[in-house]
């Protein structure tokens, strides 16, 4: 999926090329490039400057402190609970397995 078509599909804005291809779901510091992560929690906000995510969903506020694209949603929390009934992206945990749950995985984003 591009990530053009999941701004459109999250209601989002994205700030980044629109085209960069989303395969996988997984947290701030385990994400690689074609994964995109969450930033819904504050106490994780530290690893948003270093993570390597091709993308992070995110509010406005933490937006200029993002050096990745974003989309910039106003309840990441709120995308995060109802992912798999937005897009169907493999959730990719640290380990480098596939999970069945992305919520698994983002209740460390």
């Amino acid at each position: 999926m591009t990530l053009g078509a999941l701004a459109d599909a999250l209601g989002g804005r994205l700030v980044g090329d629109a085209s960069t291809l989303i395969d996988q779901v997984a947290t701030l510091s385990g994400a690689t490039s074609g994964r995109i992560s969450f930033l819904a929690q504050a106490k994780y906000a530290s690893q948003l400057k270093n993570t390597a995510a091709s993308a992070v969903l995110l509010r406005a506020a933490d937006a200029a402190h993002c050096n990745v694209a974003h989309i910039i949603v106003q309840s990441p929390g709120a995308v995060e609970r109802s992912w798999s009934e937005v897009i169907r992206i493999p959730l990719h945990d640290v380990a480098g397995a596939v999970a069945g749950a992305a919520t698994d995985a983002l209740d460390a984003c």
